[in-house]
């Protein structure tokens, strides 16, 4: 229920469950089905595009999160991004 009480924009909602389901078919399992020319990533081309590179080490979205963390710091507090091991 928490993703349903967290936005009401519907495309949030599908985004987050494809995320908490494993089904975000990103150039990693793209390439593997053979609907992408590349595993790479899509922002920096320079590592395979899976969620853990593409949420918490690609330079480009580090980069826009540090810009947000210090924009957003006088009205909220984010945390670091950190690869997340599920238990």
């Amino acid at each position: 229920m928490l993703p349903r009480k967290s936005t009401r924009n519907t495309y949030v909602r599908y985004i987050q469950y494809r995320i908490l389901n494993n089904v975000l078919y990103l150039n990693d399992r793209l390439y593997h089905f053979g609907k992408s020319e590349t595993n790479l990533c899509s922002f920096c081309n320079n590592a395979t595009e899976n969620p853990t590179h593409l949420f918490s080490q690609c330079p480009r979205v580090t980069h826009l999160w540090v810009e947000l963390k210090e924009n957003l710091s006088p009205y909220l507090t984010l945390d670091e991004l950190l690869p997340r091991v599920p238990s």
